[in-house]
């Protein structure tokens, strides 16, 4: 019976001896301040650590890598290297110490425990997370930008000796910026080395070659003539028709005469010649302009353009229909059209001899064409003014100012098809000012001296 008593008491013996060295042993560890051992951050062991020590630990690597790896960029001639540093990526390395830190740490006794103790077997791992500093990635990338923008270029068209030379178009480039940040965060997230090549977006020019090889026909022309003779008028005429020729307008794209003209002065090669003014032809600087801006309208109507502004003169003119003339006066008056079709056009103005020819080249989807019909819807007359003068004498009468009638004008554009009206649309009302004439009326009486000598003369021729 002893034997039995002194067994059970051994045995509580040591199971309380072990409960104890179990407490102790747990007290010990559960209070260590260091991480737990065989506890890793990436490849790099920590355990036995204090956090302090640790964090040092993986920064000197850590650091190091970051210092050491390059990606290369590439875009054709253009190659740059840059380290993880340089490109503003860092790691988060109190984040990953914490997490080391942590491990064994958490949940009640019992777990704390096993956890430790599988760490014997088990190594943990912690991974290290990185973040881009974005204002140094944004600095390379606008270093990159830089280099690799170029400009777009339009295609081009001139005439040429009766024919169309078209030049192609050339591509700009941009940086895509979003595509370049997406690729640079993924290969260094995934510690590639391999080299990027700089993602481009290609931008096209508002001219290309396709757009301008539908400028294949004419769609609208008109010719006046002007006395050649007549040096400053012709001057004028040359001046003004060279400054319109060439001009491309796209798809919505206006013109304004006198924009593309520009101001007509003697720096600029303009001459003195007649213009209208206030109903009266007046010597002054560019005159005979006039014909150049109303052979435009006239090839504006034909090519079915649309017209923004025009104003008819304050008289009919010799070289053009009555209400088919627009007249421009710099600063005052414009002439302005759209091209308002599916398909650009370009202008063609020149002077052969005493001939100024406007014409419009484009594309003609059908066989309509125009004529311009204009009608003058009634005639307007004013009486002579007279103006009494002393200084002649009684009886006698001469002109002043020679009067001229007035009119008011309809004009319309019509559709022609198969040499057959389709569509009659009107366009323009115009007045036409009547001007009076002015006589002077003499009301000085003679003399009798006066009148015999006058007498005497007229005998003498008899």
């Amino acid at each position: 019976m002893r034997k039995w008593k002194w067994f059970l008491w051994f045995i509580i013996a040591i199971t309380i001896l072990g409960l104890v060295i179990c407490a102790v042993f747990s007290a010990l560890v559960l209070t260590q301040r260091e991480i737990y051992h065989n506890v890793y951050v990436e490849h790099v062991n920590v355990g036995s650590l204090s956090r302090e020590e640790a964090m040092q630990k993986i920064e000197n690597i850590f650091e190091n890598e970051l210092k050491e790896r390059r990606i290369r960029f590439f875009y054709n001639k253009h190659e740059w290297k840059f380290t993880y540093e340089k490109l503003g990526y860092s790691y988060l390395y109190e984040n990953a110490i914490e997490n080391a830190y942590k491990i064994g740490r958490q949940g009640d006794l019992f777990s704390r425990v096993k956890k430790i103790n599988s760490l014997r077997n088990k190594p943990a791992r912690i991974a290290l997370e990185g973040y881009f500093n974005h204002g140094s990635i944004n600095e390379i990338i606008l270093e990159i930008e830089e280099a690799v923008k170029s400009e777009e270029v339009d295609a081009s068209i001139i005439r040429e000796n009766g024919i169309f030379v078209i030049t192609n178009e050339i591509l700009g480039t941009r940086l895509d910026r979003n595509l370049l940040r997406v690729r640079v965060e993924e290969a260094i997230k995934n510690y590639k080395l391999q080299d990027i090549e700089i993602p481009v977006k290609y931008i096209s020019p508002r001219l290309t070659r396709e757009k301008l090889l539908a400028i294949q026909d004419v769609i609208g022309e008109y010719a006046t003539e002007f006395d050649s003779s007549v040096i400053g008028r012709s001057k004028n005429i040359l001046l003004a028709s060279s400054s319109i020729d060439g001009t491309l307008l796209m798809l919505g794209e206006a013109l304004s005469f006198n924009k593309q003209t520009g101001r007509r002065t003697a720096q600029a090669g303009y001459q003195v010649a007649p213009v209208i003014l206030n109903g009266e032809l007046v010597p002054a600087i560019g005159g005979g302009i006039c014909q150049v801006s109303s052979t435009l309208y006239a090839a504006v109507l034909r090519a079915d353009l649309d017209v923004i502004q025009r104003q008819n003169h304050s008289m009919p003119v010799s070289y053009m229909h009555i209400g088919q003339d627009a007249t421009v006066s710099y600063g005052f008056i414009d002439f302005e059209f759209a091209n308002s079709g599916e398909y650009p056009v370009f202008l063609e103005s020149y002077v052969d001899g005493n001939k100024l020819v406007v014409r419009f080249h484009g594309k003609r989807d059908n066989n309509i064409y125009i004529k311009i019909h204009s009608e003058i819807v009634s005639e307007i007359k004013l009486d002579n003014k007279i103006i009494k003068d002393p200084s002649v004498y009684l009886g006698e009468t001469e002109i002043k100012r020679k009067g001229r009638t007035g009119f008011r004008v309809n004009t319309y554009k019509i559709y022609m098809e198969n040499d057959e009206e389709i569509k009659r649309k009107l366009i323009s009302k115009d007045l036409y000012p009547p001007l009076y004439s002015i006589w002077i009326e003499g009301t000085k009486h003679a003399s009798i001296e006066a009148k015999s000598e006058a007498e005497e003369k007229e005998s003498s021729n008899d």
